[in-house]
């Protein structure tokens, strides 16, 4: 027999209401028995507690839009009353999974628990919290040799056990959320692209359109493929399901949206209205697109208006980083870099924006008072076979492994071995740098591979073209918003290209053209280059 549900209406403002709602519907269904129609008891439910089962409820409505503060406080507030409510438990890992808080000890209890409760449950839950269960052991998994391009075995069973979930329950919005989040978040490791991630969302949508977090990943998504209208579409959603607070930056998306390329006159007044901070993520997000071009450049060029005339403006300073950030990469020149972090001053100098040997000279400057502090400086001192500047700061870079090994942070322990790579690579080593960068694992770097341009550059070198498409893959997802994707779009139209897959190159020289196409001078060679080629593969 089909599990029965009932849907409540109410103000999104009133959500305990809702939820009061819910449990009074539950009663009504049962009889003085105590069980509901079919036969299935309260206590099937995984409590015969009514006031934790309203805890639940009323956190599972403020879960669905998107209030993961208050949701784990109502969750816990039911585990609380009845601590042998599995869902209770399962709830609170919920809301630290949806935060990216995943990996923390308090998730991993919390599952543990739900998982030794919920035994004997249906075939439905036990595959969804197998599933929690894998996701967090793909964020919690210990650093490996060769991690670059190792598969990720609990990940392969995550995305195996959601898409088994999804098969024998195809009706289940949740289930699909899952499963596109898991998509979403870790897909590059698995070859999953932003089209797959895409069609999990909407079948989530399609199935409960009054869940929030499917609209939020499938906008973005959306926003990464170019398909702006659908991500304005999806952007309106989200204002409708958002609080408040969050309502009025997603209202901004769609007037941008809407009026791309040019700025509409709503939009414009949402861009001198809100806080230097939303417009800086607003022009962020913008940026992740090729297609929002001309858009995201008549965006910065206004905020560059807008700060000229309010100096004072709160978190001004933060804001005009992100339009100088969103104009070079979109191959512009940088006016004031020195408004700029010295990291990104390094990558405008890879690309060409910048001299390379003024910014060669201040890494050096920063490396005889501080080494430490010169990370980002690497693989331009390695590009101009600065050896010596190197070797400067290997001593600093081994006693930052030596102090985090101590604080058992042995996962990003290995920035001595990045160095050691970019001093192999200055002496065109080329066999000793691609070991040293493969041998560090990807949580050195945020979840991507370290170096990726570079070392993908060498393993096509090597002629191993389907491990350097495996990085650039598994690294572009995670760069979107940082000036060298188009090298990276280069490097991966290329591989393409010689492992005979036409469609994938022309995919990424098309990427290149339409975000370097009004770029200035020194991107010309790249961006022209890419022209010839979408010629010669039509």
């Amino acid at each position: 027999m089909e599990p029965r549900s009932w849907n409540v209406r109410g103000d999104a403002l009133r959500v305990d209401a809702l939820a009061d709602s819910l449990v009074l519907r539950l009663l009504s269904a049962m009889g003085a028995s105590g069980t509901l129609v079919g036969g299935a008891a309260l206590s099937s439910m995984g409590t015969s507690s009514l006031p934790a089962l309203k805890s639940y409820l009323l956190g599972q409505q403020y879960y669905r839009r998107g209030n993961t503060d208050s949701s784990r406080l109502a969750f816990e507030s039911a585990v609380a009353t009845d601590s042998l409510f599995a869902l209770g438990w399962r709830g609170i890992a919920s809301t630290y999974i949806r935060t990216g808080r995943e990996g923390t000890p308090e998730a991993q209890a919390a599952i543990d628990r739900a998982i030794r409760l919920r035994r004997g449950g249906s075939p439905r839950d036990s595959l969804l919290l197998h599933g929690d269960a894998l996701r967090l052991a793909v964020v919690r998994r210990a650093s490996a040799a060769n991690d670059a391009l190792a598969d990720v075995p609990d990940l392969t069973a995550l995305l195996r056990t959601l898409r088994e979930a999804v098969a024998r329950y195809p009706t289940d919005a949740e289930l699909w959320m899952e499963l596109g989040d898991a998509d979403f978040h870790f897909g590059e490791l698995a070859g999953v692209s932003l089209e797959t991630v895409l069609q999990d969302f909407s079948h989530a949508i399609a199935l409960d359109s009054m869940v929030l977090v499917p609209y939020a990943h499938a906008y973005t998504a959306a926003l990464r493929l170019g398909k702006l209208g659908e991500a304005a579409t999806l952007a309106r959603a989200v204002m409708r399901l958002s609080s408040a607070e969050r309502a009025p930056y997603f209202e901004l998306q769609v007037a941008l949206l809407d009026s791309a390329p040019a700025i509409s006159t709503a939009a414009r007044r949402l861009l001198d209205s809100l806080p230097a901070g939303n417009v800086a993520f607003s022009l962020q997000e913008l940026a992740s697109s090729p297609q929002a071009t001309a858009l995201t450049l008549a965006v910065a060029e206004q905020q560059r208006v807008r700060l000229s005339q309010n100096p004072a403006l709160p978190d001004s300073a933060g804001l005009a980083r992100v339009v100088l950030l969103a104009q070079a990469l979109r191959g512009k020149r940088v006016a004031t870099p020195q408004l700029l972090q010295f990291g990104d001053r390094t990558q405008l100098a890879l690309i060409g924006l910048l001299p390379v040997d003024a910014v060669a000279q201040e890494a050096r400057a920063i490396i005889a008072r501080q080494p430490a502090s010169a990370g980002s400086a690497l693989g331009l001192l390695a590009s101009i076979r600065d050896t010596a500047s190197l070797l400067l700061v290997l001593p600093a870079f081994d006693s930052l492994d030596v102090a985090a090994r101590a604080q058992g942070g042995e996962r990003r322990a290995f920035v001595g071995r990045i160095a050691r790579a970019f001093v192999a690579l200055a002496r065109a080593d080329s066999a000793s740098a691609l070991r040293d960068f493969l041998a560090v694992p990807m949580s050195t770097c945020g979840g991507a591979p370290c170096a990726a341009l570079v070392t993908s550059r060498l393993l096509a070198s090597a002629g191993r073209d389907g491990d350097a498409a495996r990085v650039l893959d598994r690294a572009l997802p995670n760069v979107v918003t940082q000036l060298s994707p188009p090298m990276l779009m280069q490097e991966r139209a290329l591989v393409a290209e010689r492992m005979g897959d036409r469609a994938k190159a022309r995919e990424w020289y098309t990427r290149i053209v339409a975000q370097w196409a009004d770029g200035d001078t020194p991107v010309h060679a790249v961006r022209d280059a890419a022209k010839a080629s979408l010629t010669r593969l039509r």
